[in-house]
């Protein structure tokens, strides 16, 4: 079961939808972030969603240059904890082009997070804060 979730939310991630509400949560200068509300799986009190990040400017790591980033968040709506379940980069901007690196080992732990963040803004918008 958990492995056709993945494959599927895997496929949404990849393949963002013409149709897809999109949400701009942040933009700057230097990058602008998204969150996708059709992309939100509840159960019970947790939640997953998917975001990316698009930067204006190629992003250089120590193993490899991406210019976007796509992230499975799960949240506890009932506090402002969450984790990272996985994160994949793009060559491109808006999460196009080839997949340049892919981490699918979940944050261990559901960890807090700061007021006025991204992902502040992604919990609150997905659980109705």
């Amino acid at each position: 079961m958990k492995y056709k979730f993945f494959h599927i939310v895997l496929l949404i991630f990849i393949s963002y939808s013409a149709c897809a509400e999109v949400i701009k949560t942040f933009s700057s200068d230097l990058e602008d972030d998204y969150f996708d509300t059709k992309t939100i799986e509840k159960v019970g009190d947790s939640i997953k969603v998917v975001s990316l990040r698009s930067f204006r400017k190629q992003q250089v790591s120590s193993r490899f240059t991406y210019f976007s980033k796509k992230h499975i968040y799960e949240f506890k709506c009932s506090a402002p904890t969450f984790k990272v379940l996985l994160t994949v980069a793009f060559e491109l901007p808006l999460g196009k082009g080839k997949l340049i690196f892919k981490d699918d080992i979940p944050t261990p732990t559901f960890e807090p997070f700061d007021s006025g963040t991204e992902v502040d803004k992604i919990w609150r918008l997905s659980c109705g804060k």
